[in-house]
């Protein structure tokens, strides 16, 4: 993964700030968590990297390229920043008993050769 740099990224709507003058540096090949109390702004945060969230203001650049920039105007679709990111959400496996970040076996292939 490339340096993803944030430079003075605000998200807000109306006087909400889910942001506020956020300056972050992500090195390549970092392994990165984000983590805080609900509403704090991790989810924007990470859906303005992947574009798929207009920030108001500031400049995100990835691998040394600007993917947005409020005062040139410039905002690379999502599509074309190659990034992408997963939520592990527990909603997702309502009728789940396991814990979904503990290992599953898929078939019986996999049981096989794989010890737990």
């Amino acid at each position: 993964m490339p340096e993803i740099v944030l430079t003075h990224v605000t998200k807000r709507w109306d006087k909400f700030y889910a942001v506020d003058d956020l300056n972050l540096v992500i090195d390549d090949n970092a392994f990165v968590t984000l983590l805080g109390p609900s509403g704090c702004g991790k989810t924007t945060t990470l859906r303005m990297i992947a574009g798929l969230e207009t920030p108001t203001s500031g400049r995100i650049t990835i691998g040394g390229r600007v993917v947005y920039d409020s005062e040139a105007g410039i905002n690379i679709p999502p599509n074309k920043r190659k990034v992408g990111f997963l939520f592990q959400n527990y909603a997702l496996w309502p009728s789940s008993t396991r814990t979904p970040a503990a290992p599953q076996r898929c078939c019986a292939s996999c049981r096989s050769r794989t010890t737990w």
